[in-house]
């Protein structure tokens, strides 16, 4: 993913922010985005985001972040200083989560065709979660 490879490849990451919702049951994050989703909810909030800011953050904790924002739909961005440069530029990673929706009742010979729908969503999500971890 394009994102990660700008936060790997930065000399320095000034600043890195994301934003979250409400939990979503098919991924989440358990150190960051369930206590962050869980306070939004206790607080009555529709959406949140977090801003974290240092001279040179830590993109071993920052990538697995930006995988989970990535994988829920959600937005990242993070400022960073490019190799052999001193200005910072910020890149940003914006929600695009893969929605698949079945719409009437099966009958038991259809049950193969849903396994295979159901087989081609995890699919789907096993590449682009593969993709995120592996750049």
């Amino acid at each position: 993913m394009e994102f990660i490879a700008h936060l790997r490849s930065a000399e320095r990451v000034r600043q890195f922010w994301m934003t979250f919702s409400r939990p979503n049951a098919f991924d989440v994050e358990s150190d960051f985005h369930r206590p962050m989703q869980k306070l939004l909810a206790e607080a009555a909030g529709e959406k949140g985001k977090t801003v974290l800011d240092g001279s040179d953050l830590n993109c071993d904790t920052l990538e697995p972040l930006a995988r989970s924002a990535a994988s829920t739909g959600a937005e990242a961005a993070a400022k960073i200083v490019p190799r052999n440069s001193t200005c910072a530029v910020t890149k940003r990673l914006r929600g695009n989560p893969v929605n698949v929706t079945v719409l009437y009742e099966s009958t038991d010979e259809e049950i193969p065709w849903l396994q295979k729908v159901i087989a081609k969503v995890r699919e789907t999500y096993a590449r682009i979660r593969n993709s995120i971890d592996h750049g």
